[in-house]
């Protein structure tokens, strides 16, 4: 291979390593977010769990006389289970992107890796033909 060639091994390299280490930045950037939501997310569980241990139990608004309240109750704990479960899907759905993309920067750090160690090899090669 012919110094020209190196050269443009050498450029072809750095273009592949640069759009790498940007993917990479992206992804951990993506990473933090999905953690951050997913964080949101389990607090905002929390209380609705709080909420739900608010609201009187079915059996006892019968025992107390109470039915006029009984169906709004219902309602009110129809809204919250609806609530919950569509917030621990959303959990589940980030916490499953979130590894998925860890496992894509680790990936992208091996090659980056792998970038690097060519990249120098090709680097001392073309420096020991210099003149």
């Amino acid at each position: 291979m012919d110094q020209s060639q190196q050269v443009e091994k050498l450029v072809i390299q750095s273009k592949e390593l640069g759009a790498l280490e940007y993917r990479n930045g992206l992804i951990a950037e993506m990473v933090k977010r999905l953690s951050e939501e997913t964080n949101t997310l389990k607090d905002r569980l929390g209380r609705l769990v709080n909420e739900k241990e608010k609201l009187p139990k079915q059996g006892r608004l019968y025992e107390q006389g109470r039915s006029d309240n009984t169906l709004q109750d219902f309602h009110a704990a129809v809204i919250l289970r609806d609530h919950r479960r569509a917030l621990r899907e959303q959990v589940r759905f980030n916490n499953q992107h979130r590894r998925v993309s860890l496992e894509e920067a680790r990936n992208i750090n091996k090659r980056i890796g792998m970038l690097n160690s060519s990249l120098a090899a090709t680097r001392r090669k073309l420096a020991s033909q210099l003149p």
